[in-house]
């Protein structure tokens, strides 16, 4: 769990063996970090998916969510931070970015 109760920009990440870098799945902002993951979030019918279509092909995942907690209190302006983050990334799991990828594993 996350020890910040603040507002934050999160990443949610994979990094496999095989790879130099992780691999970037999501972006988002959150008022409250402690509490982001424990209520509902597309995001994590897409991971289970991932999770299971990695394992399929016999590989393992190792999830992570990193949470910046330096980042506007105003919601609006966190917002733009997090779309920015998107547009300039293009994490394959926000619903941002499904004209590019579609939609993963449904």
């Amino acid at each position: 769990t996350c020890p910040h109760k603040g507002p934050a920009i999160y990443w949610v990440l994979d990094h496999q063996d095989y790879l130099d870098n992780h691999l970037l799945l999501y972006i988002g902002e959150t008022i409250a970090a402690d509490r982001r993951w424990k209520g509902e979030h597309d995001c994590k019918g897409y991971l289970a998916a991932y999770c299971e279509s990695i394992s399929n092909a016999g590989f393992t995942t190792n999830l992570s969510i990193r949470f910046w907690t330096d980042v506007p209190k105003k919601t609006r302006e966190r917002r733009n931070l997090e779309q920015s983050l998107i547009r300039k990334w293009l994490p394959p799991f926000n619903k941002e970015t499904r004209s590019r990828w579609k939609t993963p594993f449904i």
